[in-house]
């Protein structure tokens, strides 16, 4: 008797760890929907209003916005993200501007680069958003200035804990889409 409820016991254990890992994983993937459902609304399909905002633009400064504490323990780095932005920007065309000259550029544009996380070490995933906005002063009909999106990529992924690191080589494809839009827009023909 006392074996078959050792047997019951551990298919009931096994049962539990089973749901259990999927649990979490739906609580990441929810997470990860949540962090992204708030960025959603702010992309824009008409690539053709996208491409128009990047005419005449002539540098982007870069700003990448904090990232989540387990993120950075785990190996992301704000400033190794900031670095490798620019340097593609640069390989690609694009002039990376300084504070100072990002100050002194009409609309004073930034790129700016989010990067959103939600991590369970349990089941070894980390679920991530990225948002790649391009923002400037713009000034509304009624006189007022703000400063505002005027371009915007942005996607939601997932990827092994292991790998985090890795989630800057999709910051590079978001990246590469505006360089792409940018030199679209802004080669002589």
């Amino acid at each position: 008797m006392e074996r078959k409820m050792q047997e019951a016991s551990a298919r009931v254990d096994w049962w539990g760890r089973y749901w259990g890992l999927r649990a979490r994983i739906a609580v990441v993937l929810a997470a990860a929907f949540l962090l992204l459902s708030g960025v959603s609304h702010a992309f824009n399909e008409n690539d053709w209003a996208r491409q128009d905002a990047l005419v005449g633009l002539k540098g982007v400064y870069v700003e990448v916005g904090h990232l989540e504490g387990k993120a950075l323990r785990l190996g992301l780095n704000r400033d190794q993200i900031k670095t490798d932005v620019e340097q593609r920007l640069r390989k690609g065309g694009v002039k990376v501007l300084t504070e100072k000259e990002r100050l002194k550029t009409p609309g004073r544009p930034s790129l700016c680069v989010e990067v959103s996380t939600a991590t369970d070490e349990n089941a070894g995933i980390c679920v991530f958003s990225i948002n790649v906005e391009l923002k400037e002063i713009v000034k509304l009909a009624r006189d007022f200035e703000d400063y505002g999106s005027i371009w915007h990529h942005g996607g939601l992924g997932w990827i092994g804990i292991a790998r985090i690191t890795k989630i800057t080589d999709y910051v590079g494809e978001h990246i590469d889409i505006f360089i792409n839009e940018f030199l679209a827009t802004n080669t002589k023909r």
